[in-house]
């Protein structure tokens, strides 16, 4: 089962003329559908899983040689819709990792990821930002969040990622000059929604704190 598991994760990620334009999660629906199988949300799970375990394996292997938090940080983004456009995140983050902006980028993340845990919605109120720094931000995310989408439709990860540390200046006005956890739950879902935001920029390539990084060496 391994075996065949790993033939056809091999096929999902050929990159030549015959590449198979079908996810893993279409192919495990397909083959639940023709087989009937009882209980096929479990066994899409455990299928999934299987189906991880050699997508991990390969990646890591020739001819993608990708680091294993590469891989992960990349498939916490989504994977089982094209694994050729997985292999194109991974390597995007692995393109900027041992650059010295990737800190600002890896910051921003964990620091949004630990102050919206629990919290999903980026939808910001306007008329809730009290702040010029909190109505800045907002105009900028904006922005950032169109270029990027634009250059995730281009498969441009390299540069998404770039237009995401582009913002970390001023994120780090934002938590200097405006409190997030305020008593006002309304104030400060809203702020969390900006954050949101702003995190969804770059978790759609990837999760970047999955990333293992030597500060010494990049600084």
């Amino acid at each position: 089962m391994r075996r065949a598991a790993q033939g056809v994760v091999q096929l999902l990620l050929n990159r030549d003329q015959r590449e198979v334009r079908v996810g893993a999660g279409r192919l495990v629906d397909l083959g639940l559908a023709a087989h009937n199988a009882q209980d096929p949300a479990e066994t899409r799970e455990a299928l999934l899983e299987f189906l991880a375990e050699r997508v991990r394996t390969l990646l890591e292997a020739e001819p993608h040689r990708l680091a294993y938090d590469e891989i992960a940080a990349a498939m916490a983004a989504g994977w089982t819709d094209s694994l050729t456009d997985l292999v194109d995140r991974a390597a995007a983050v692995r393109s900027v990792r041992n650059e010295p902006a990737f800190l600002s980028i890896l910051d921003s993340a964990k620091r949004i990821a630990n102050i919206t845990a629990g919290h999903e919605s980026t939808q910001v109120d306007p008329a809730r930002l009290e702040t010029e720094v909190e109505e800045r931000l907002d105009d900028l995310a904006t922005i950032a969040s169109d270029q990027i989408d634009e250059l995730i439709a281009e498969r441009n990860y390299r540069r998404a990622l770039e237009s995401f540390a582009g913002l970390a200046p001023e994120l780090e006005t934002f938590f200097n000059d405006v409190m997030v956890m305020v008593d006002d739950e309304a104030l400060r879902n809203n702020r969390k929604s900006l954050l949101r935001k702003i995190g969804r920029c770059a978790g759609r390539i990837a999760d970047v704190t999955k990333i293992v990084v030597d500060r010494k060496a990049l600084k």
